[in-house]
């Protein structure tokens, strides 16, 4: 078999999900979605935009842009 066509046959990784969800499995029984870093980022802006660019709220910015990407699973 030549090397070209052997390096096409080579198993690529699937991309991440374009929801910003990732599945994260502890084990083959038990697997989790969790958000992406950037998907919750971006949510999390969007809500502090929303909310007037108020300062001191951060975290519960990032909090409630997690709950929402997860609940979209649900």
């Amino acid at each position: 078999m030549s090397r070209a066509k052997s390096k096409s046959m080579a198993k690529k990784a699937d991309p991440v999900p374009t929801n910003g969800v990732r599945a994260v499995s502890e084990d083959s029984t038990n697997s989790v979605a969790m958000p992406t870093e950037d998907a919750v980022r971006i949510r999390a802006y969007q809500i502090y935009e929303a909310r007037g660019r108020g300062e001191g709220q951060m975290l519960n910015d990032w909090l409630t842009a997690e709950a929402q990407i997860i609940g979209r699973q649900g």
